[in-house]
This record gives C-alpha cells, structure tokens and sequence, in this order.
C-alpha cells in the first residue's frame, strides 16, 4: 500500500468485533484461549504496548522506521529491509526476509552488499533463533559451518540451536569448538559456562582442553 502512495495510519477510534469467534472456537475453548494470548503477545511484540494499554489508557505505540528498501537486486533489497526489520525488532518479518536474502544471494550481483555469504547465514541463523524458528537456524549455522569449516559464530549457533532443544551434551561439544576455533570469543566461553552447569560440571571444564 505504501509503495503504491497511501499512508497508512492507526485508527484509535475503531473498534472490529468478530462476532462468535466461531473459526477460532473450532478447536475447543482451550485453543482458543491459547491462541487469543499468542496473538495478545504478537500485538504487544509489534506495538510495544497491550490493547487495553492502547485503547484505555492511550499508552503511545513504539515507533517503526518509516521506510520499505526497494533495490533491483533481490538480494540487497532483502537485506536491506531485514535491518528496517531488525531495528524494529520484527523478528519474524526480518527471518523472512533474510531467508529471502539467502535463497538469491548467488543469482544476484550484490553490488553495495556489505556481507559475506556466512556472515549472512550467521545473521540469518541467529534471527531465527529470536523468531523462534529453531530448526531453520540449525539449517543456517549448518551451511555457514560447511562454508567455514573452522567458523568459531558458526559453532556457537549450533550450540545454542541444541541448547534450546535440550541437547546438552552437543551444546557443550559445539561451544567447546567455539572456544578452540577462537579463544577470543568470549560468548562461547560464558555459554559453555552455562550448558556446563546444567550437566552438573565445572564451570570452566573443556574437554577438548583436557584431550
């Protein structure tokens, strides 16, 4: 809409009722409770305040950068918005953007595009770890790995993906990796510290260290 001249506004006044909320009742009164909290968040995420906080106490919105990148070059384009989107925190919005990004990033000529191919998957991987997506983050952080074979961000990635699935025991072989292909970083070393801790170890225990 906006590409095409409209402005777009909110109206603060207006007030949509779905009557009966029959789709959503389909499911049972649990679902639907379950999906009236999703949404609530989904609002709360976007605007930085709840409905009532909006409507009854007329709270101001968090503010959006009022921009849409448009670029010939599918790839800059894609990348271009996913930093509008990251900037405004819209997860989902900018995971769906750089998976774009990354789909046409060898079909398109990249000029001005100030990222490599892993530096993109790692971007990539990490926003979907912040959208929730976890098993397109593994996907991410797999093909950057392969891509960079001694990638300390790469590990890391991998090591949070398991983390989040409960995987300790690849977390901590990940992290430790992370360590070994960059002593500098200090991120792998305070997320071995915490996957050590869950499997009732030593923080600073390492055992690629102690091989």
């Amino acid at each position: 809409a906006q590409i095409a001249g409209f402005k777009t506004v909110i109206a603060k006044d207006v007030f949509i009722h779905h009557y009966g909320s029959k789709s959503f009742k389909a499911d049972g009164e649990i679902k639907y409770a379950e999906r009236l909290e999703i949404n609530k968040q989904k609002f709360i995420d976007k605007w930085g305040v709840t409905p009532d906080e909006l409507w009854l106490q007329n709270k101001p919105i968090k503010t959006h950068q009022y921009k849409y990148p448009i670029n010939k070059d599918l790839c800059l384009q894609y990348f271009e918005r996913s930093r509008v989107q990251l900037a405004d925190k819209e997860y989902n919005l900018a995971f769906d953007s750089l998976d774009s990004a990354v789909k046409c990033y060898y079909s398109s000529e990249r000029k001005g595009l100030e990222i490599m191919y892993d530096e993109l998957l790692n971007l990539a991987g990490n926003t979907a770890l912040l959208a929730g997506e976890i098993g397109s983050a593994q996907r991410y952080f797999e093909e950057e790995l392969n891509t960079v074979p001694n990638s300390s961000s790469a590990c890391i990635g991998l090591g949070q993906v398991f983390l989040a699935n409960g995987i300790f025991e690849n977390a901590k072989v990940m992290f430790e990796w992370g360590i070994t292909n960059n002593p500098e970083n200090k991120s792998a070393a305070v997320y071995l510290s915490k996957v050590n801790i869950l499997l009732g170890l030593a923080e600073n225990h390492n055992s690629l260290v102690l091989k």
